[in-house]
C-alpha cells in the first residue's frame, strides 16, 4: 500500500489486490464527523457517475465499508501523475493541450466545481487526463457569462502560478476556441477577448491569493502540509514534502518565529522563490529551521562576485515582480532578505514579511530599492535590466505593457 494523501478526515493510497491496483479514498472523521462520512463518500460516488454520463473521463468506482465500519471510495487506477507533479517539471505542450480540451469539455457539459486544484487530475501514461476528484462539482444549471467567467477565474487560479503568463493565454485561447460556438460568444460578450484575457487574470490572481490566505492555517497543526513529530523529547510540526537530507540549513529562534514561519508559507504556497521551510517548535522557545541550500551566499556578495550582473539583476527583477503579480508587496525584507544560490538565482531569505495593500508598480519598486541597499547604487543599465525581470513577471499584459511604458522599455 502506498499513501498519497493523508489528512484527519480521509486518506488516498494506492492498494494492489489480485494483480489489480485501485486507488482507495477513506473517510475517517472523528467524533460527531464520523456519521456523515457514508453521505460523502456516496455524494463523490454519483458525482463520478455524472461526469462519467456526460463523456468526461472519470475513474470507475465503488462503495465500500470495512471491518471497522470506516466507508471507503475504491476507485480505477488511471495513473501515478497528477498535474502538479507534471507542472512542476515542465508539462509538454501536448499535456497542456489535453487539460485545456478537458477544462472546454467540463464547461460546455454545463457542470461546475467548487475548488478545482492541480490535484484533482491525473495524467496516465498517454498523457489523457483524468478527474479524479469530484467532492466539488455539480450541475451549474442555465449558461451565464458571470458564471462561466467565474468557473474559467476559479480554474484559472488554481494553475496561475505553475505556468508563465504566455501559456496561459495559450490555454485560455485554445479552451475558446474549443467551446461551443453560444457558449464562447457568451464568455466574449462584446468587449471581447483582450479584455476577458485581462478580466481572467485581475480575478484569478484574487481568487488565489484568498485561497493562499485560507491555507495557511494548514502551516501551524497537523494536517496534509505538516505532521507532529517527536525528535529527541522535543514536539515538533514538520513539512510532509520536507526533503530528507536538506543541506544548508539555518535555525532561526525567538518571538518573531511564529510570523516568520507563516510569511515564508505564503510565498511557499503562492510559488515564489524562498527558503524551504523544514519544521518549526512553538512550545517553550519558538524555534525554525529552513534549508537554505548548498552555495547560497548574500546578494551583495553575489553581485561583487558576478560575471554577468545584468544576469542576475534581471533574475532580481523578476523574483520581485513575482510579488506584484500575485498581488503582494513586501512589508519588510530585513537584513540580508534576499539571498543567491549556487546557480546564480536569488530568492527571499526566512522571516521575509508580505502584505496585500495596493501599491503602484512604481512604489513597490521603490520600496524594494529602499529595503535593499544594492538597488541604490546600481548603474542604469543594471537598473534597466531590473526593471526589464519585473516586468516580464506580471502575469496581466495589460498592465505589463503599461508598466514598460512607464519605466520606459519601449
Amino acid at each position: 500500500m502506498h499513501v498519497l494523501k493523508e489528512s484527519l478526515h480521509r486518506s488516498v493510497c494506492v492498494e494492489e489486490s489480485a494483480g489489480t491496483t485501485s486507488v482507495v479514498k477513506r473517510f475517517h472523521s472523528r467524533g460527531v464527523r464520523r456519521v456523515a462520512d457514508r453521505w460523502r463518500a456516496a455524494r463523490e460516488l454519483r458525482a463520478l457517475e455524472t461526469l462519467r454520463s456526460r463523456g468526461l473521463p472519470v475513474p470507475a468506482a465503488a462503495l465500500e465499508r470495512d471491518a471497522g465500519g470506516s466507508w471507503s471510495l475504491r476507485m480505477q487506477h488511471v495513473g501515478h501523475r497528477t498535474l502538479a507533479d507534471v507542472l512542476a517539471r515542465g508539462a509538454e505542450q501536448r499535456v497542456l493541450d489535453a487539460v485545456a480540451d478537458l477544462v472546454a469539455d467540463f464547461l460546455a457539459a454545463d457542470l461546475t466545481h467548487a475548488d478545482p486544484h492541480v490535484d484533482n487530475i491525473v495524467l496516465d501514461d498517454r498523457g489523457r487526463p483524468w478527474i479524479v476528484d469530484a467532492r466539488g462539482i455539480r450541475s451549474a444549471g442555465l449558461a451565464t457569462r458571470a458564471r462561466l467567467r467565474g468557473d474559467l477565474a476559479t480554474m484559472a487560479a488554481a494553475v496561475r502560478e505553475s505556468l508563465e503568463p504566455q501559456v496561459r493565454t495559450r490555454l485560455l485561447v485554445r479552451i475558446l476556441r474549443r467551446l461551443p460556438r453560444p457558449q464562447c460568444d457568451l464568455l466574449l460578450g462584446s468587449a471581447g477577448r483582450t479584455a476577458l484575457f485581462v478580466e481572467l487574470e485581475r480575478e484569478s490572481r484574487v481568487l488565489r491569493r484568498r485561497a493562499v490566505s485560507k491555507n495557511l492555517d494548514r502551516w501551524e497543526r497537523e494536517s496534509g502540509v505538516c505532521e507532529r513529530v517527536h525528535v529527541e523529547g522535543v514536539d515538533l510540526l514538520r513539512c510532509r514534502k520536507a526533503p530528507r537530507d536538506p543541506v544548508g540549513v539555518v535555525v532561526l529562534e525567538g518571538a518573531a518565529v511564529p510570523d516568520a514561519w507563516r510569511s515564508t508559507a505564503r510565498l511557499v504556497e503562492h510559488r515564489i522563490a524562498v527558503a524551504t521551510p523544514l519544521w518549526i517548535e512553538t512550545r517553550g522557545t519558538a524555534r525554525a529551521a529552513f534549508e537554505l541550500g548548498g552555495g547560497t551566499i548574500a546578494l551583495d556578495r553575489a553581485r561583487a562576485g558576478e560575471r554577468d550582473p545584468e544576469a542576475l539583476f534581471r533574475e532580481l527583477g523578476r523574483l520581485l515582480g513575482s510579488l506584484h503579480d500575485r498581488g503582494l508587496r513586501l512589508a519588510a525584507l530585513g537584513e540580508r532578505g534576499v539571498l543567491v544560490r549556487s546557480d546564480g538565482k536569488p530568492f527571499f531569505a526566512p522571516g521575509v514579511s508580505v502584505d496585500e495593500e495596493p501599491a503602484s508598480a512604481l512604489d513597490r519598486l521603490a520600496a524594494a530599492a529602499h529595503e535593499l541597499p544594492i538597488l541604490a547604487d546600481a548603474s542604469p543599465a543594471l537598473r534597466k535590466r531590473l526593471c526589464e525581470g519585473y516586468a516580464d513577471a506580471l502575469g496581466d499584459e495589460t498592465e505589463r505593457r503599461a508598466l514598460r511604458a512607464e519605466l520606459g522599455l519601449v
